[in-house]
């Protein structure tokens, strides 16, 4: 199983030790105007109601999976395109 549909898996059967466990210790979040550590990205993500508004990625469509990358795209009504880029390490998201 790919780590795209491991983490939407997990999203979808929430599951918080298997969230941490698919990322990697050293993994950072950069987002247009921030960066943000392993450890507030979690509680940002178990602190949501739903974890999927608060984790985007669940909510895309994966365009492109290898060892080093994934690449998804969340396609808006407003005609805007939100495009997710993780990188992976270990297997892990990085």
């Amino acid at each position: 199983m790919s780590l795209y549909n491991k983490v939407v898996d997990c999203i979808n059967n929430w599951d918080e030790e298997v969230f941490r466990s698919l990322h990697h210790p050293d993994f950072l979040l950069i987002r247009e105007t921030e960066l943000t550590t392993l450890e507030d990205h979690l509680k940002e993500v178990f602190a949501a109601e739903n974890p999927s508004d608060a984790f985007l990625l669940a909510q895309s469509e994966l365009v492109h999976e290898n060892p080093y990358v994934m690449e998804s795209r969340i396609y808006h009504k407003n005609n805007t395109v939100t495009i997710i880029v993780g990188q992976k390490r270990d297997g892990l998201i990085w």
